[in-house]
C-alpha cells in the first residue's frame, strides 16, 4: 500500500515538473517569437529609409527651379529666371524670358534684346541698368521683387564686378503680379493727368494767343487813331503857322519891345520865344475801369490832349517837350499816365514825332497858357 501511495506521490510530482516546464518553455518561446519580430521590423525600417533615402537621392540628381523678378526703375522690367542642381551643386540663374512692364521699358527697350548675348542673370541686370543710365534716367539703388530668398546673396557674391547698388525686396509669385498690376494703375493715372495738365497748358497757350492777337488789333486801332489825331493837328498847326506868320512876328515885334524876364508871368508860354514842341501819343486799355471822374480830370489836364475810344481805350497825344527856356514840369498839370495806369490801364500803343513851332491853336488844344 505504501509502494503505490509513494508511486503516485511520485508521478504526481513528475507531472508538476513537467507542467513549470512547458509553462517556461512557452514563456521563452513568446519571448524568442518578439524578439524575432523586433530583429525583422527593424531590418525593415533600416530598408525603408535606405530606400527613401535611395528615392530623395534620385530626386535631388536633376532639380530645376523657376523663379521671377521684377525691377522697378522706371523702365519697369519682369524677368522669369531659372537656375539648374545635379547633386546639390546648382548653376548661376539663368533668364529665360523677360516683359517690359510700362510704356517707359516699352519705349527704351524697343530696339534691345536683353537676352542676345547672355543669360546669365547678374549680366541682364547690368545691362537693363547700363541702358538706362544711357538714356539719362539717374538712380541710386536697383529696387527689385523677386521670390527667391537666396538672390540677395546671389548678388552680394557679384559685388565685385558690379557698380549697382541692389535692394531685394522678398515677395511670392502672386504678390509680385498685384505689385505690377498696382505700378501699372498708377502709371495710368499719372499719364492722364499729365496729358491733362498738357491740355490745359495748351488751351491757356492758345486763350495767350489769341488774347495777344486781340491786343495787337487794339494797339493797331489805337494807334491809328492816335496818329489820326496827330496829323490833324500838324496839318492845322502849319496852316495856322502860315497864315498868322505876319501877325505873329508883328505880336512878336510888340512883345520884345515892351516885355522883360522880370514882368513875365511864369506860368505862361510866350510865343514870341519861338517856341518849338515834341508830341507823343499813345493808348491804354482796360475794361470798363475808367471812371468818369478819371475821364473828366484827364480831358481838363495840361498838356495833354485825350479821346475816349470806347469804354476799354484812352488816346492820348502829348507835349512831351518844349524848347527852351521853357520847363515841360513848369507847365503841365497832373501825371496823366500814372493816373490811367493807377486805374488799371496797360499800354497798347505809342508813337512820338516833333519838333513843331507852338501856336495859338495847339496851346488851345492842350489847355496851356500861351501869349
Amino acid at each position: 500500500m505504501e509502494t503505490k501511495q509513494q508511486e503516485l506521490e511520485n508521478e504526481n510530482l513528475n507531472i508538476k515538473k513537467i507542467r513549470k516546464l512547458n509553462k517556461k518553455g512557452i514563456a521563452v518561446l513568446f519571448i524568442f517569437i518578439i524578439v524575432i519580430i523586433m530583429i525583422i521590423m527593424a531590418i525593415m525600417g533600416v530598408f525603408k529609409k535606405d530606400v527613401e533615402k535611395e528615392e530623395k537621392k534620385e530626386e535631388i540628381k536633376n532639380v530645376t527651379e523657376n523663379y521671377v523678378a521684377y525691377i522697378k526703375i522706371n523702365p519697369s522690367i519682369k524677368l522669369e529666371y531659372s537656375r539648374s542642381c545635379i547633386d546639390n551643386k546648382c548653376e548661376n540663374p539663368i533668364v529665360n524670358n523677360y516683359k517690359l512692364v510700362n510704356t517707359d521699358a516699352i519705349e527704351l527697350f524697343k530696339d534691345i534684346d536683353l537676352l542676345q548675348n547672355e543669360k546669365d542673370l547678374s549680366y541682364v541686370l547690368e545691362l537693363i541698368c547700363d541702358e538706362v543710365l544711357k538714356k539719362g534716367i539717374e538712380f541710386d539703388t536697383v529696387e527689385i521683387y523677386s521670390d527667391w530668398n537666396k538672390l540677395d546673396n546671389y548678388l552680394n557674391t557679384k559685388q565685385d564686378t558690379t557698380k549697382w547698388s541692389y535692394k531685394i525686396n522678398l515677395l511670392n509669385s502672386k504678390q509680385i503680379d498685384d505689385t505690377i498690376k498696382s505700378d501699372i494703375e498708377e502709371e495710368k493715372v499719372t499719364k492722364d493727368k499729365e496729358k491733362e495738365e498738357d491740355k490745359d497748358k495748351e488751351e491757356e497757350l492758345a486763350k495767350e494767343e489769341s488774347s495777344k492777337k486781340e491786343n495787337v488789333e487794339k494797339e493797331n486801332k489805337a494807334k491809328e487813331r492816335v496818329e489820326g489825331k496827330s496829323l490833324e493837328n500838324n496839318s492845322s498847326n502849319k496852316n495856322n503857322s502860315s497864315t498868322d506868320t505876319n501877325n505873329e512876328k508883328t505880336t512878336s515885334n510888340e512883345k520884345s519891345s515892351t516885355d522883360t524876364k522880370q514882368n513875365r508871368d511864369s506860368t505862361v508860354i510866350y510865343l514870341s520865344d519861338g517856341v518849338s514842341y515834341y508830341q507823343s501819343g499813345g493808348a491804354y486799355c482796360c475794361v470798363d475801369c475808367f471812371s468818369d471822374e478819371l475821364i473828366n480830370e484827364l480831358r481838363s489836364a495840361k498838356g495833354y490832349f485825350v479821346n475816349i475810344a470806347d469804354s476799354c481805350t484812352i488816346d492820348f497825344i502829348k507835349i512831351s517837350k518844349l524848347s527852351p527856356p521853357y520847363n515841360s514840369s513848369t507847365y503841365f498839370g497832373v501825371d496823366l499816365v500814372s493816373k490811367i495806369e493807377a486805374a488799371g490801364g496797360e499800354n497798347c500803343a505809342s508813337f512820338g514825332n516833333g519838333p513843331e513851332p507852338l501856336t495859338v491853336e495847339v496851346c488851345d488844344l492842350y489847355n496851356l497858357s500861351c501869349e
